[in-house]
C-alpha cells in the first residue's frame, strides 16, 4: 500500500470509520476533529491507515492491484531459447517447354490486369466513395461524467458527506444559513471583505453557485456547522414526524440558523399530503427547545 495516492472515495471511507469510532466511544470530540481533518487532507493511503490503526473493528485494507506481466508458457520459453532454423529455399516449377513462350504469357496477363483496373476505376473524383465510410458521431448521446456522481438525499450519511464537502470546498464550517431539502442543500456561504457578504450555493452531490455575493442584512452572526450533531438531528426528526399530531407526516426540510447567543438553532419541519404541518426546534447539539404541533 505504501506510496499509493488516496482518492476522495478513500478519504470518505476513512472519515466514516472515524465517525463510527466516535459514536461508539473510542474517540473523544477533540481527537475525532483532529483525525477527520487529517483524513480530509491525506495524500496517501498510508496516511489514512495510520489514523485508524489503534481502533477496533478495522475494515479490510485497501488493495491496489498491479497489472500482471505477460505470461510465457514453458514450451514457448524453450522455443525462444533455441535458435530458429534457416528457412528452406523456395522451389520454383520448371517452365513449360511447349506452347506459348513465357515472356509472351507475362505480357498478356499484364494487359488483362491493366484493362480490369481501368474498368473498375471511378469516372471522376466526385464519384469516389471510401470502402469504409467514416462513422458520424454527432448524434450520439454524451456519456455522463460518473466521477462526480453520488447524489444526495435527506439521510444521515448524505448530511455527513455534505458537511465534509462544505469544509473541504470553503475551508470553513461557518455559514449564515443552511436548509436541508429532500434532494439538495442550500447554504449561504460567508465571503471575505470589509463588509459581511454571502453567496448562495446548492449541493446535490455536486456544487452549484445560485447567487453571487450580496450584503448580509440584519445580524452578521454565523452558525458553526461543526457543532451539528447529525445523529441527534435525525432522532429529533423521528420525534417530529411521529409525535407532533400530524398523521402520515414526513420531514419536509431542516433549517440551521444562527441565534443571538451564538449557539444556533435547528428547526425540523414536517407535513403530510393534506398540508397539515408542524415543527420542532432544537440546538445544533440536539437539545429540544420547543415544539409547534399541528400548525394547520
Amino acid at each position: 500500500m505504501s506510496g499509493f495516492r488516496a482518492k476522495d472515495a478513500d478519504r470518505d471511507r476513512y472519515v466514516d470509520i472515524l465517525e463510527s469510532a466516535y459514536v461508539d466511544g473510542q474517540l473523544g470530540e477533540q481527537d475525532r476533529e483532529l483525525r477527520v481533518g487529517r483524513a480530509l487532507t491525506a495524500e496517501t493511503l498510508d496516511e489514512l491507515d495510520a489514523l485508524i490503526r489503534d481502533l477496533q473493528n478495522q475494515p479490510s485494507p485497501v488493495v491496489v492491484r498491479r497489472t500482471p506481466g505477460p505470461v510465457i508458457i514453458q514450451a514457448e520459453r524453450a522455443a525462444l531459447q533455441q535458435p530458429a532454423a534457416p528457412p528452406e529455399p523456395m522451389r520454383w516449377p520448371a517452365p513449360p517447354r511447349t506452347g506459348m513462350p513465357p515472356r509472351l504469357v507475362g505480357f498478356v496477363v499484364a494487359g488483362v490486369l491493366g484493362l480490369s483496373v481501368l474498368a473498375l476505376a471511378p469516372s471522376s473524383q466526385d464519384d469516389f466513395e471510401p470502402l469504409y465510410p467514416q462513422q458520424d458521431y454527432s448524434q450520439l448521446e454524451e456519456v455522463p461524467d460518473i466521477s462526480s456522481a453520488g447524489g444526495y438525499e435527506l439521510a444521515d450519511a448524505d448530511v455527513r458527506r455534505f458537511l465534509r464537502r462544505y469544509q473541504g470546498k470553503f475551508d470553513t464550517t461557518d455559514a449564515y444559513e443552511v436548509t436541508f431539502f429532500d434532494i439538495r442543500v442550500e447554504v449561504h456561504v460567508p465571503v471575505g471583505g470589509s463588509q459581511p457578504r454571502f453567496e448562495v450555493w446548492s449541493w446535490d452531490g455536486g456544487w452549484r453557485r445560485d447567487a453571487a455575493a450580496q450584503p448580509v442584512t440584519g445580524s452578521a452572526a454565523t452558525v458553526d456547522l461543526g457543532t451539528l450533531d447529525v445523529q441527534q438531528l435525525f432522532e429529533n426528526a423521528e420525534v417530529a414526524r411521529r409525535d407532533l399530531g400530524v398523521s402520515d407526516a414526513r420531514v419536509q426540510r431542516v433549517e440551521v440558523r444562527p441565534t443571538p447567543d451564538a449557539v444556533g438553532s435547528v428547526t425540523i419541519h414536517v407535513r403530510n399530503g393534506s398540508s397539515d404541518k408542524a415543527s420542532l426546534e432544537s440546538t445544533p447539539q440536539g437539545s429540544q427547545v420547543r415544539a409547534l404541533p399541528n400548525e394547520g
